[in-house]
């Protein structure tokens, strides 16, 4: 399993079941930060 997602990524989702931690989403998938995170820089859609 990669550490990070790169550009060579082909959204295959095969990462999705291998995620310790749960962090990669189906892309319809809701998420909200949790209460008291905050963010540094942007979030830009690949869509």
């Amino acid at each position: 399993m990669a550490i990070i997602i790169t550009e060579e990524c082909i959204n295959c989702d095969a990462c999705i079941t291998q995620c310790p931690n749960n962090a990669i989403y189906e892309p319809d998938t809701q998420w909200t930060y949790s209460e008291g995170s905050s963010l540094k820089g942007s979030i830009t859609s690949r869509n």
